[in-house]
């Protein structure tokens, strides 16, 4: 089962559905950051037409993916861009901008994968919720 996070911090500045896009933008351009791909004038990018994100998100319409973008275009938290090599190909890239940025739920300083960070050991995690279940 898919699970769709967002952070409340975008929630609040741009609304629900905004938020859940700009999250699916911020991890795509933090994949890209980590991978060093597609950084192009100083800014990590993204694309994706809206049918492809549209498949993401399947409970959204393709006007209601659009009306997002254009609000977070229009707020300041991301911009867009054509880096396509083919003159043909409209796909449009997706920037978040600082402030986008700041009320995404990713940071681009922060490496959950690093191999030098320990993961939490999923025996203790289990253990305590059961303990605090039975508490209850």
């Amino acid at each position: 089962m898919k699970k769709i996070s967002f952070a409340l911090k975008a929630a609040e500045a741009y609304g629900v559905n905004p938020a859940i896009i700009l999250d699916y933008i911020a991890f795509f351009c933090w994949a890209n950051h980590r991978k060093r791909m597609s950084i192009i004038d100083g800014k990590i990018w993204t694309y994706a037409s809206v049918r492809h994100i549209s498949q993401s998100f399947p409970f959204f319409t393709d006007r209601q993916i659009r009306t997002a973008i254009v609000h977070l275009v229009r707020k300041g938290a991301i911009v867009t861009g054509e880096y396509n090599q083919k003159g043909y190909d409209k796909t449009k890239w997706y920037s978040p901008t600082a402030d986008g940025w700041l009320n995404c739920s990713f940071d681009l300083n922060v490496r959950p994968y690093d191999k030098n960070v320990k993961p939490i050991p999923v025996d203790n995690i289990i253990e305590t919720e059961v303990r605090n279940f039975q508490e209850i």
